[in-house]
């Protein structure tokens, strides 16, 4: 299993395309990052490798973890290859914003999955991102009990104002 450590500094699509060119010849890589800085990096290159490998009809799904817990700013984010995904199937969107509580919006993802709610979390910037990816991951923690697993993808999306912003949609899955 590759890992590929991203930080603040990282390029986008020099990241991007390494996750390209790494799911197309040996699968896909686990991503390192530490700070909202790289963490927002991260989520942006799996979104740009996610634009590269479209014509080829191959997609990622995402799996944060966070393996010093809630208050460690290092996250692993593992990748794996997929059929396309219609993300654009999403019934419920959740804006987050440098200033969420990352325990309330996955309290919110949660409850909207128990409901039988396709989430999509928008967020931007990279403080934003980073409380989207871990209110995603503490999500799937809060569903485990209902054996329920949590990943997402990840897109950018032209907001109604020209903005760009990166659209995290929450794939839930019953497992047994």
């Amino acid at each position: 299993m590759s890992r590929f450590k991203v930080s603040e500094n990282s390029e986008v699509n020099k990241v991007a395309g390494a996750i390209s060119n790494q799911v197309r010849e040996a699968g896909a890589p686990t991503l390192l990052a530490i700070g909202p800085g790289s963490a927002n990096q991260a989520v942006k290159a799996i979104a740009g490798a996610r634009r590269n490998l479209f014509e080829e009809e191959i997609d990622l799904i995402a799996e944060p973890y966070f393996p010093y817990g809630d208050e460690s700013g290092e996250i692993h984010i593992t990748l794996r290859k997929s059929s396309m995904i219609n993300d654009a199937l999403s019934t419920s969107d959740v804006t987050v914003k440098p200033t969420s509580d990352f325990t309330k919006v996955a309290g919110a993802i949660a409850g909207r999955i128990r409901e039988g709610e396709r989430v999509n979390v928008i967020c931007r910037g990279k403080v934003g991102v980073f409380l989207a990816v871990k209110s995603i991951e503490v999500a799937g923690r809060y569903l485990e009990a209902d054996g329920i697993n949590v990943k997402f993808t990840a897109q950018f999306v032209t907001e109604e104002d020209d903005t760009t912003a990166l659209h995290l949609s929450v794939l839930a899955r019953q497992v047994e």
